[in-house]
Parts: C-alpha cells; structure tokens; sequence
C-alpha cells in the first residue's frame, strides 16, 4: 500500500533543484563571438627576433604595437603568443568601451609576459 505524500514538500525540493542549475558556471561565460566583434588581432613578427601585434576596427589598422608597452626600454614580445595574451587583452578593453586602452606592468605580470 502507498502513503500519500504532501504536494508541498515535493514542489520545494523540485523547486530547489531547478533553482540550482548551472550555477557552477562563470558569469563571463556568454559573451559576444570573435566574428561577431567589429575588432580583429593580428600577431606578427617584427624585424630581428620577436613579435608585435596590430588591432583592426572595420578593417582599419588601430593600433600597430610592436613593442611590450609599458616596459621602459623598446622590446618586442619573446613569443607569439605573449603577443597574443596582450592583444586579446586590449581588444577585451576596446570591446568595452575604453577609448584608449592601456595596460599596466601588473597586468603584464598576471598574464605571464616575459620582458626584461
């Protein structure tokens, strides 16, 4: 024989469980598609050794760095992909509306930029 249980107890827990879903997501997680932005990346090699990179709106060269900003001497980026990490960096600021997007030492450091 089966005991009646009480329709309240039953929808809280439903309710709690739905509630729960997908929490352990970060809220970053939507955002807008690389081919949905109006700015594109391009890395490339300097002259010598290293590497620089150039951000383009619509198209248009924006911005041409080909040295690690911010550090005092002129040096290209080590590897294409420090040149990379802070390109990206850059284009996140632009998508956010930062007219002139700067990058500071300790953003270099946290993003792992090898630079003398």
């Amino acid at each position: 024989m089966l005991k009646y249980v009480s329709p309240i107890p039953v929808a809280a827990i439903l309710v709690l469980l739905c509630s729960c879903r997908g929490t352990d997501r970060p809220a970053r997680e939507v955002r807008t598609l690389a081919a949905d932005s109006v700015y594109e990346v391009r890395v490339y090699a300097t002259q010598g050794s290293g590497y620089g990179y150039a951000v383009y709106r619509h198209g248009r060269k924006m911005i041409d760095q080909p040295h690690i900003p911010v550090v005092q001497c002129l040096q290209a980026f080590a590897t294409e992909m420090d040149a990379r990490r802070v390109a990206g960096l850059v284009k996140r600021k632009l998508e956010e509306n930062s007219f002139l997007p700067t990058v500071s030492l300790q953003e270099l450091d946290s993003l792992g930029i090898t630079y003398r």
